[in-house]
């Protein structure tokens, strides 16, 4: 500690009021134990006179108080946990009851947070002056001083807020930030209320009391010995409590509160709640969240630089996919390197979640068979592992352990901002692929070969370790060694001697490898049991010297009790079915990522003209608007690969020809079972799709070489879509009773019945259309009454409202292949069609609480849905959907409105029973800024991949990947211009100082854009330095007092830090030791005049997207993408680009019904005006692939409908409100079809 705090604490421990009138209490602070003194009616008026907080209080309110403690030291740069304690009367207890817990921040962090949150106008009354009845300070004229005295009031509310603390994406060890946290989102939520009232109504001498006061054991009840000759700072040695143990007397014990299970719903409301709070606040950026943006295709325009020629050593080529979610997992695929020498591969990646991945590798040879053997393969494990152990981390031959991989962001609060972690392994002789896998705590796709490594280091590092380094009151300079102690390789040895037999416990009774949705939530509540016991055993005395270095015995023998609650306070929330109500993100990623390394090749494209446009004497020749093109590779869980050039404009029969390859940075993996397909687009200079052309599913092995070749012929298309664009009517579905049969009606009336029309007829809403472009199927789902049907799985028919699914062809015969509705559902259901179709059955969510997935056949055949199928393809932990669509790499997405969740569901290789299913894991949750969502009401899929939601409550548009992360491709509001020669180090991917400051003096910290969207930071804030130090700063050396300013916030600068000035009030600091930059602004907050902000720099990653034509520069550290193009008079034009496009600005309500999206990336959004009663509400409006409006000031048609499809021939498929009579007289929902004018009339 650097100084201390000498505060009086007042409590309120009426909720002991069970107790007798003269128990004793005790405080424990990090500076030792004191008692407690009873008030008086004297010495609380003494106390109001010198305290703002407690001059405010009535004298009933005062009365509350029942003691205090005087002068009590607590340091001035941490936070600082204290508890008070009382001699237990419970039978096995060994150690005193907790009659409050609490953790005091210094004033100074204090007045910090105030200042900023007066700033943004949200200072709360303090919550300890709301628990003793003041309702508003808002006339109070020292805010700060008032906030300083309430945080010296004490109550059960303290405690409450403590354990809510604990959580690991909730907790830090940052001052400042942990005051803002607990007054701006714990305290002030209204279910907060409802756990302060559950720890009073069970007391410890209760009959259900909120904690166990116990000692540690591991899962079979052994205890586990704590390291008996641990030495605290003084030298002396730890004396643990001791109690009688199956007849043994004298047994050294840990203590333990181990909360209980009847805290867990009251409890995981408020963690659910607060964390979708704290994921939406701007200032927590790059400590409490951080977004890992993505990306869906790699683009490449201009002339490409053609494959090297075909050799051996070509062929020795390998690139990385992933066949998971990569949620919380990014894979630098400029780092993939093969030394054909030595025969080693390498690839980096960054493990942006809070917890903790083992790595494995199995290889793969040319028949799929797994090569257990291999001739070559290093020793990964320290020497003096046993054998015993080392099979414990590696249990089975055919996985090799490769390392272990840890957070690259922060750990409550404490930046471990690392670099990619490299993994690299031999590729053995006869191996064709590596599969690797990274594994650790999640949900879904267990693999207990690889996952327990990542168990292991993720309760005990991630979690368990920076619990009791909060405990302790350490502070954040004090665990600047925690970043590093756990990289060595040599000190896993001892963590897993000590792990091993809790977690083959833990895993023998808690995993159910299939993937059910509660097995991270019981991982968590079994390891809060013994993780302790790891903590404090001799054989973690490396860990236990570091971590007594800074303590007295004392402080360590207090702390001990609550070591496990941040893993039971991590459990209530992780549950599949609790994330669907939360933004907490410990669980949304899968338990094992799997990466598939291959052997590459290159793809040699070869497009030509459609064969209609040439004769058997003339070569056929490109369209007459035929401008340029666009060649799309995908191929399952990867990204798209795209190429784009211009058409020859002279020689009009000439082919265009790409090649895909490592030199150009996109070759393609190559292996037995992988498969590709490429989608070539030939547009106008208008974007007007003249042709297409999709080839089949291709198996990825090279024909010559290491390169395969194709050749396709476009067909050609017609109808570009310009500003002045306006749909019109084509055709409607009718039925003709005489034919029985339905047709395709022309030149008749145009729908118009309004959503106010349904309440007067039998259809009662349109819920969903969607399409299959592949089989020409037109799916919907709607819902009406006097149908005649059964419902869910009734055998008798009936006229109630029911929901139906109705099937048709799009092409000239609507009935041929038809499937008609049989029966009804009683809960609202979903269907969605790609290659294959599906709908979401909802009768099984009452019994299992799962909705399951079920097919659909898209070929003719049946007529009707299969209702009876007990196959399931995937399960939503939802009772429905609000819309649902197919992705074409495996996966159907769905958006839960009510929850303000994008659902993501892998599909499996084939159906399965509905027990076993894969469960859709829940995404986003509620907020403004980027990865966040509120309302959102629909969704669609482009042809490169991305997940383009439609929000109601943030007006806009938002694209994800099939891993919910943010996909920056929407252009954004900050715009600026860059010197022309900086192209030349763009050229070569090289990112100078000069570019850094370039960047400083153009990119605000802080987005202030009229039009801008949360996030507001633009740069992830660190910490704020007094305004004395931009003297230092100017002067450009770094002093001690600098220095130790970057210290005491776990930022330790390196040998060789400088300061560069890059404009008056803005500073770039470089510590090239460390590998970071750090971005230093005067009064950057905008808080303090005086003060001095620092950030985190930029770390840009240049793509050449066209040599001196284009690039994009990825910040990864910011979650910032710039597009820079080359521009007029020598200059670069620079964009931000972002996930999120902004709609249209409206001046009267409006209600946004549905998207959709064409292969070139143009979006249609459908809306109503007001309440949607007349039908020149209706508007459809078009967007550039950009995010622009194609025309800011007129609509692209007035169609009254409330779904919509659009197929990639620009056809508009539309579900209206107005009804038709089917066969049998049943009301069923009128279907139309729109296109674009004729761009010749």
């Amino acid at each position: 500690m650097s100084g201390l705090d000498v505060v009086t604490l007042h409590f309120d421990l009426g909720h002991l009021g069970h107790l007798a009138p003269d128990q004793q209490f005790t405080l424990k602070t990090p500076g030792g134990h004191r008692r407690l003194t009873r008030h008086t009616p004297q010495t609380r008026r003494e106390h109001a006179a010198r305290n703002a907080a407690l001059g405010m209080l009535s004298e009933a309110q005062l009365a509350r108080l029942s003691h205090f403690a005087d002068t009590v030291s607590l340091a001035d740069d941490a936070v600082s946990f204290c508890w008070v304690g009382y001699p237990s009367a419970r039978r096995g207890a060994v150690c005193d009851e907790s009659a409050v817990v609490f953790q005091h921040a210094p004033a100074g962090a204090v007045r910090r947070a105030v200042r900023a949150m007066r700033r943004d106008g949200v200072l709360p009354t303090p919550s300890s002056l709301l628990h003793l009845g003041v309702q508003s300070v808002a006339d109070h004229a020292d805010a700060e001083e008032l906030h300083v005295a309430a945080a010296t009031v004490i109550s059960l509310r303290d405690t409450a807020q403590t354990m809510i603390m604990q959580h690991p994406e909730i907790g830090t060890l940052i001052p400042d930030t942990h005051v803002r946290i607990a007054k701006q989102l714990i305290t002030v939520q209204p279910c907060f209320t409802d756990l302060v009232s559950y720890l009073s109504g069970h007391p410890p001498e209760g009959s259900d009391p909120w904690y166990e006061n116990t000692y540690v054991t591991d899962l079979e009840g052994n205890v586990m010995p704590p390291d008996t000759h641990l030495p605290d700072k003084t030298s002396t040695p730890v004396h643990w409590p001791t109690t009688d143990v199956d007849g043994e007397d004298d047994v050294a014990v840990i203590p333990q509160h181990r909360l209980s299970e009847g805290l867990d719903e009251v409890l995981g409301t408020v963690v659910r709640v607060v964390g979708t709070a704290l994921k939406q606040q701007p200032w927590l950026k790059g400590q409490q969240w951080s977004t890992q943006h993505a990306v869906t295709e790699i683009a490449r325009s201009g002339e490409p630089v053609l494959a090297a020629p075909n050799s051996e050593a070509a062929q020795a080529r390998w690139t990385v996919a992933n066949t998971t979610s990569t949620f919380g997992l990014e894979i630098c695929a400029d780092t993939i390197n093969f030394d054909p020498i030595a025969n080693w591969l390498t690839f980096s990646v960054k493990n942006w979640a809070g917890r903790t991945l083992g790595a494995y590798v199995q290889f793969v040879d040319i028949n799929g068979a797994v090569i257990t053997q291999p001739e070559t393969w290093p020793g990964q494990f320290p020497d003096d592992m046993s054998i015993e152990h080392r099979q414990w981390v590696q249990p089975n031959a055919g996985k090799k352990f490769v390392k272990h991989i840890g957070p690259s962001n922060t750990i409550f609060g404490i930046p471990v901002w690392a670099d990619a972690e490299a993994l690299a392994f031999p590729i053995p002789k006869g191996a064709v692929g590596a599969n690797v896998m990274l594994g650790g705590l999640g949900n879904g796709n267990w693999d207990m070969d690889v996952d327990r490594v990542g168990l292991v280091y993720t309760c005990v590092v991630s979690y368990g370790i920076p619990s009791l380094l909060s405990l302790l009151s350490v502070g954040v300079k004090s665990t600047t060694w925690y970043t590093d102690v756990f990289k060595n390789p040599s000190n896993m040895m001892p963590l897993i001697t000590v792990s091993a037999i809790p977690f083959t416990q833990l895993l023998a009774h808690n995993v159910d490898a299939r993937g059910a949705e509660q097995t991270a939530k019981r991982i968590l509540v079994a390891a809060c049991r013994f993780v302790a016991g790891i903590v404090f055993s001799s054989a973690m005395k490396f860990l236990g010297t570091k971590i007594a270095a800074y303590l007295t015995e004392q402080q360590i023998l207090q702390s001990a009790p609550f070591v496990g609650w941040a893993l039971k306070v991590a459990s209530v929330a992780c549950a599949i079915a609790d994330m669907v109500a939360t933004s907490i993100e410990v669980g949304c990623s899968p338990a094992t990522y799997q990466l598939e390394a291959r052997r590459s090749m290159s793809l040699d494209v070869t497009l030509t003209p459609a064969r209609s446009a040439g004769t058997d004497t003339q070569q056929p020749i490109w369209p007459k608007l035929a401008d340029h093109y666009v060649i799309q590779v995908s191929y399952p869980g990867g990204l798209t690969l795209t190429r784009s050039g211009r058409i020859p404009e002279f020689i009009r029969d000439k082919p265009v020809r790409q090649v895909f390859s490592l030199a150009t940075g996109d070759a393609l993996p190559s292996a037995q079972g992988q498969q590709f397909q490429v989608t070539a687009n030939v547009y106008s200079a208008k974007n007007w799709l003249c042709g297409q052309w999709v080839s089949d599913w291709i198996d990825a092995v090279p024909t010559d070489g290491d390169m395969r070749r194709l050749t396709g012929a476009i067909t050609e298309m017609t109808i570009p879509l310009v500003p002045d664009t306006r749909y019109q009517f084509y055709a409607k579905l009718g039925y003709s009773a005489e034919a029985k049969t339905y047709v395709w009606l022309r030149n008749r009336e145009v729908p118009t019945t309004t959503a106010a029309g349904l309440a007067r007829q039998d259809v009662r809403e349109p819920v969903a259309i969607t399409l299959s472009d592949e089989a020409k199927k037109l799916g919907y789902c709607y819902r009406a009454r006097n149908q005649n049907l059964p419902v869910d799985n009734s055998s008798t028919p009936g006229p109630d409202e029911m929901f139906l699914f109705k099937s048709i062809s799009t092409l000239d015969k609507p009935g041929r292949g038809m499937l008609s509705p049989t029966r009804g559902f009683s809960v609202r259901p979903a269907i969605a069609y790609g290659e294959h179709g599906y709908y979401l059955d909802t009768r099984t969510f009452a019994a299992t609480k799962l909705s399951h997935l079920r097919p659909v056949t898209l070929t003719d055949g049946e007529s009707t849905f299969d209702y009876a199928a007990t196959v399931s393809w995937g399960a939503f932990g939802v009772d429905h959907l609000n819309a649902m669509a197919v992705h074409p790499d495996g996966y159907v997405a769905g958006i839960a409105t009510q929850y303000d969740k994008l659902m993501i569901l892998t599909l499996p290789e084939a159906g399965c029973t509905d027990k076993s299913a894969p469960v859709a894991l829940p995404f986003c949750g509620t907020g403004e800024r980027e990865g966040l969502l509120i309302k959102p009401v629909a969704l669609t899929i482009s042809s490169d991949g991305r997940i383009l939601v439609l929000e109601q409550g943030n007006a806009r548009i938002q694209a994800f990947d099939i891993h919910a992360n943010p996909v920056q491709c929407f252009s954004g509001a900050l715009a600026f211009d860059l010197p022309g020669e900086f192209a030349a180090q763009l050229d070569d991917a090289a990112a100078s100082t000069a570019l850094l400051k370039a960047l400083q003096t153009r990119v605000p910290v802080l987005n202030t854009a009229p039009s801008r969207y949360n996030p507001r930071y633009l740069a992830a804030p660190v910490f704020g330095m007094p305004g004395a130090v931009a003297a230092v700063l100017d002067a450009g050396t770094v002093t001690a007092d600098l220095a130790a300013q970057f210290d005491r916030h776990a930022m330790t600068l390196g040998e060789g830090a400088a300061i560069v000035t890059t404009a008056r009030g803005i500073w770039l600091l470089t510590d090239p030791a460390n590998g970071v930059n750090y971005d230093i602004r005067l009064n950057g907050e905008g808080v303090d005049p005086s003060e001095v902000d620092v950030y985190r720099c930029f770390t840009p990653a240049i793509d050449v997207v066209a040599k001196g034509a284009e690039w994009a520069v990825i910040d990864r550290t910011n979650a910032l993408r710039f597009s820079i193009k080359a521009g007029d008079a020598g200059t670069l034009k620079c964009r931000i680009l972002t996930s999120v496009m902004r709609l249209k600005p409206v001046t009267t309500p409006v209600t946004y019904l549905d998207v959709a999206v064409e292969s070139k990336g143009f979006l249609y959004v459908q809306s109503y005006a007001n309440n949607g009663s007349n039908p020149a509400d209706y508007h459809l409006d078009i967007y550039n692939p950009d995010g622009t409006p194609l025309n800011d000031t007129a609509h692209q048609g007035q169609i009254v409908a409330a779904r919509m499809a659009v197929d990639q021939a620009r056809t508009l498929y539309a579900l209206h409100y107005d009804q038709l009579q089917g066969p049998a007289g049943r009301a069923e929902p009128v279907v139309s079809q729109w296109s674009p004018p004729d761009p010749g009339a």
